[in-house]
């Protein structure tokens, strides 16, 4: 839609001009009723969408002066480049702002299409319940503002006008008044131009662009009229010209706001950035904890630290004015309630100096529903009655109905409310006072619910979501993905309104000592919690198997065992980190896991074998009877890292996906083991109900595409856990099929037994990108710290389950025989207790597995790495001497020295050695696995290149998200190195989460974490913020209705 121009100069003034141009004063009052001038169409204006571009024959223009000299100035290199639009074919052309945006006024009736024009009211209202000094305004023109603040002054004097508007706004004269103005795209006008990571100061500072462009456009067009749109919905008699050739007839929203206030000393403004749905940056709650300081200073004692005068102390409150574009978008409400808390803590503060102050019963009044009114002088604040007869618009949306009134709402839907969300659960581990933290938000949101509930939208927005759930409409998939993010982000709004609160009641008796900023990043767990916002994959039914939208998905090891192991080992990427008893794998099946425990088995009892040979061999050259059996007894500690659901039926394991999108995994965020296993019980147990009915699928390895698998015999389906449970008690059948020489046929069944009571299972969910959290670190370090001494056995056993998968048994290094020979003949076996003492000396070796066995699996082998050097020490090539050279093209990157790791490793102490010790165990790890891929560190880099080489947008926007997941994780990685080293000597009593947090206010390591990116390539963008990368996102559509 539209038609656009581009031109240099006026096409109409192209031709040269001879004569004199006289000295026009400008009109000293805005005249709106003058007639059009300056605004021929031009013949030779092409119509489409190309642009044209030219410029005038005349370089040079006549300039009368005083004296009636001639004067010539070179003007055509300095005149602007003018792009000519049209926002709908019938309408007139006319130049466009920036190339694109047109000035709409703003409505409260817009995109209302059963009314016949929109109405323009000055403002809407919306005051306090509870009768606080809290004001909620819908975009008040410059009057109507200047007759707000004096009667606001007049009650109270000490007040904040808080501007959340989200769009770019110029005020224009008309009819006596100053009426505002939005920025709009011409091509979407219907839509509010709204960018979330931008400032107040940058609103403001594209208002002034936006108003010095228009100037200069009319210079060039050497006009005095501007085109405005009055009506959206119907276009008629638009666009409308008004005088805007000076900044004197157009405003900026600070001139306007700053006129208002001019002559009240202790009313303050600020310019905020609430974009819908969203909470604020936390540079912008900053700046208005500056604000509140400021006058909070005035109201409060001097002196804190001492018995405070009740003198001292004001007998106000802080008034609030929250004005924004309109009342029906929910950001007036979030400052409102912003406000509501601001006064609760102040309040609280106030009675607590002086009981008996004047507010000391503010917040004790009832609330009162109060009849819609428009912001005049008499009813901001209640005492102005309609009179009867009056109609007023209504508070709710034109032509809306919530469906919580159309529909019966279950138990769930009334807990969500109520505002019983499950991540509060979370948060109410961490934060002291949680209940009451949360009641006091909630009646903050209820104070200010005339128009928008918080909790109210979030139960809508879950409803319009379930109604789409069996929904097959491909039209409608855009709209799932926003209504999901939508949902997000108004639980985390939610969310950061109680941090908020939290922050409030620490650090308002402080004085706000501490920013907001570093006050959030200074509670790392705060943040942690983003990621429980989106609970949707938790409760997924397992009916949706039987509409198609969800399928069985074989795990297939031949699409990736890149190293080759499959035949030898029965699990595809089988690898050790050299020398360590440290083991990755992808998923195994049971009879793989069974193999693997009896290969082992045998491996070991060949080792303990040859022991009791050699001390045979020992005790007859001594001529005495040896009491003492040492005996190399096996542990595997198996650790799955797959945070989805995972089944096993028929020795065949495998998941479920979405039909559309089989490749991707359907994850469970911020899931814990526990809680894992405990929902896989569930699924697995819904899939045998099932029966048969669902037909399992796997990925052809040539084409990728789906292809029905055959249905294994067994019917009976096993949970990860059920599943290794019963091939740890196979394990002596697969000793018995196993052919064995003839040193170890008769193993005793004692020791089988002790082999398959003391393998486990542990769950440890890692998500496939971005750091794990720090429990993850925690708990693969007390894996390893407590089954330190079975570890380091294992290394000097020199037994690897590489090579005994395969058949290959290495035993120790024998003593020379002093004499005699033994009979291999003769049949060895355990000696009984009470003729010998059995030494049992553990071995235990770990093995970490996920889907592929790649980039999960080598993070967590790093993890346990790091640790196992910490308590047997690092090998050579740790130390800054023994550090391998390189010199290829682009090593720089591959060895980890961004910009962002650097700053880190300068703040931390013996951050270079941290670092080197890092890289040596992630190199131990790319050993490993020679060509497979690459590890976290190389990683970075590589996913960064095809960020930069990929060009469809959404792949763009992802590889850009695990380029710097990869940098995150590696940074943690530092960090937990760091931590091992910090608490080496209490031999990690403090759990690294604990450390996180008490770390953070030593060194402000989270501010990196806040500002991550890539600085030596590009201009860090949004995704530099923790809240934006931690979020949960969304890109495809999720079968699951409600995401709470």
């Amino acid at each position: 839609m539209g038609t656009v121009v581009s031109v240099g100069v006026c096409p109409s003034r192209s031709k040269s001009r001879q004569n004199k141009l006289p000295i026009q004063e400008p009109p000293s009052i805005p005249e709106i009723s003058q007639p059009e001038t300056g605004t021929e169409e031009s013949d030779n204006r092409h119509q489409g969408t190309d642009c044209q571009r030219s410029r005038g024959k005349n370089k040079r223009v006549a300039v009368l002066l005083g004296n009636c000299h001639e004067e010539y100035q070179t003007l055509a290199d300095e005149l602007p480049e003018i792009i000519f639009g049209q926002v709908e074919p019938h309408l007139k052309e006319h130049p466009m702002i920036k190339g694109q945006y047109c000035l709409v006024r703003d409505s409260e009736s817009e995109q209302d299409h059963l009314t016949a024009v929109n109405v323009h009211h000055s403002c809407r209202s919306e005051k306090s319940k509870c009768g606080l000094p809290i004001i909620g305004l819908s975009q008040p023109s410059a009057c109507s503002l200047r007759q707000i603040v004096k009667k606001c002054c007049s009650r109270n004097p000490y007040w904040i006008i808080l501007n959340v508007r989200s769009d770019p706004c110029l005020f224009s004269y008309a009819d006596g008044d100053w009426h505002p103005y939005g920025l709009r795209n011409y091509k979407e006008i219907q839509i509010t131009l709204q960018n979330a990571f931008k400032s107040g100061l940058d609103m403001d500072a594209d208002e002034l662009s936006a108003r010095e462009e228009i100037l200069e456009h009319l210079k060039a067009l050497r006009g005095d009229h501007f085109y405005f749109y009055d009506d959206i919905t119907f276009f008629e008699d638009q666009p409308k010209m008004q005088l805007a050739s000076h900044p004197d007839y157009l405003m900026v929203s600070e001139e306007v706001y700053q006129n208002a206030i001019s002559k009240e000393p202790r009313m303050r403004y600020i310019r905020l950035n609430f974009s819908s749905n969203r909470f604020p940056m936390e540079d912008e709650i900053d700046r208005l904890v500056s604000v509140v300081r400021e006058l909070c200073n005035e109201i409060l004692p001097k002196n804190q630290f001492v018995k405070a005068d009740t003198s001292d102390v004001g007998e106000h409150l802080i008034g609030v004015i929250v004005t924004g574009r309109k009342l029906h978008d929910g950001t007036v409400q979030l400052g409102m309630s912003i406000a509501h808390l601001i006064l609760r803590a102040l309040h609280s503060v106030i009675v607590s100096i002086n009981p008996s102050s004047p507010v000391a019963d503010a917040f004790n009044k009832k609330s009162h529903k109060s009849k819609p009114e428009k912001a005049d002088e008499g009813s901001i604040f209640g005492d102005k009655v309609p009179k009867n007869g009056e109609n007023y618009p209504s508070r709710s949306r034109p032509g809306y109905k919530k469906r919580s009134e159309c529909q019966l709402l279950t138990t769930q839907h009334q807990k969500l409310k109520a505002g019983k969300f499950q991540f509060l659960r979370h948060v109410g581990r961490y934060l002291s006072y949680m209940a009451q933290i949360k009641e006091e938000v909630d009646k903050a949101i209820e104070d200010c619910s005339e128009v928008i509930n918080l909790r109210e939208e979030i139960l809508e927005t879950v409803l319009e979501l379930e109604s789409k759930q069996f929904s097959y409409d491909m039209g409608h998939q855009t709209e799932k993905i926003q209504l999901q993010n939508t949902c997000v982000f108004q639980l985390e709004r939610y969310y950061m309104l109680i941090c908020f609160n939290a922050y409030l009641r620490e650090q308002l008796p402080l004085r706000f000592s501490v920013k907001f900023t570093d006050w959030m990043r200074s509670h790392p767990k705060l943040y942690q919690v983003l990621s429980y916002l989106n609970l949707s994959e938790w409760y997924a039914p397992v009916d949706l198997l039987k509409g198609g939208k969800r399928i069985l998905v074989l795990d297939n090891p031949f699409n990736i065992d890149e190293l080759c192991t499959f035949r030898q080992t029965g699990i595809a990427n089988f690898r050790q980190l050299v020398g360590w008893p440290i083991y990755g794998a992808s998923q195994p099946d049971g009879q793989a896991v069974s193999q693997v425990q009896a290969q082992m088995t045998k491996a070991y009892w060949s080792v303990a074998l040859d022991n009791m040979r050699v001390d045979e061999r020992l005790s007859n050259a001594a001529n005495e009877e040896s009491n003492r059996t040492p005996v190399s007894m096996p542990t595997v500690i198996w650790i799955s890292l797959r945070d989805e659901f995972v089944y096993d039926r028929g020795g065949q394991t495998g998941t479920w996906r979405t039909k559309d999108e089989h490749t991707k995994p359907i994850l469970l965020a911020g899931i814990s083991g526990m809680e894992l296993e405990e929902l896989e019980e569930n699924f697995v147990s819904l899939l045998n109900n099932l029966g048969n009915a669902c037909t399992p699928y796997k990925v052809d390895i040539d084409t990728n595409k789906l292809i029905e698998s055959d249905r294994p015999t067994a019917t009976e389906i096993l949970s990860s856990k059920s599943m290794f449970k019963r091939a740890f008690e196979s394990t002596s059948s697969a000793l018995a099929g196993a052919t064995l020489d003839s040193q170890a046929i008769n193993i005793p069944d004692s020791y089988v037994d002790y082999v398959k009571k003391h393998a486990e299972y542990h769950r440890i969910p890692v998500p496939p990108y971005g750091p794990p959290p720090a429990a993850v670190f925690d708990q693969i370090l007390r894996l390893v710290v407590n089954n330190a001494r079975g570890l380091m056995t294992s290394t000097i056993t020199v037994q690897s389950l590489v090579d005994a998968s395969e058949g290959i048994v290495r035993r120790h290094s024998c003593h020379r025989s002093p004499g005699g020979s033994t009979d291999s003949s003769k049949e060895w076996h355990l000696p009984n207790s009470d003729k010998a003492t059995i030494e049992r000396i553990g071995s235990t070796n770990m093995i970490f597995f996920c889907e592929s066995g790649r980039e999960r699996t080598s993070l967590a082998m790093s993890v346990a790495g790091l640790v196992y050097c910490h308590i047997v020490g690092f090998a050579f090539g740790y130390r800054v001497e023994e550090e391998e050279r390189i010199s290829l093209r682009g090593a720089k990157y591959t060895k980890g020295d961004f910009q962002v790791i650097q700053r880190l490793v300068r703040m931390i102490p013996h951050g270079h050695q941290v670092k080197r010790e890092v890289d040596y165990v992630l190199d131990r790890c790319f050993d490993s696995m020679s060509m497979m891929h690459f590890h976290v560190r190389e990683q970075i880099y590589f996913t960064y290149v095809k960020f930069q080489e990929e060009m469809d947008s959404g792949k763009k926007d992802e590889l850009k998200r695990q380029s710097l997941a990869f940098l995150e994780t590696y940074f943690y990685l530092i960090l937990f190195n760091l931590y091992l080293h910090d608490c080496e000597s209490t031999r990690w009593k403090s759990s690294f989460e604990t450390w996180l947090e008490q770390f953070a206010s030593r060194c402000n390591y989270m501010a990196l974490l806040d500002n991550l990116g890539f600085p030596e390539f590009e201009k860090p963008d949004n995704l530099r913020r923790i809240r934006e990368r931690w979020r949960p996102h969304s890109t495809s559509v999720s079968q699951v209705g409600s995401i709470v």
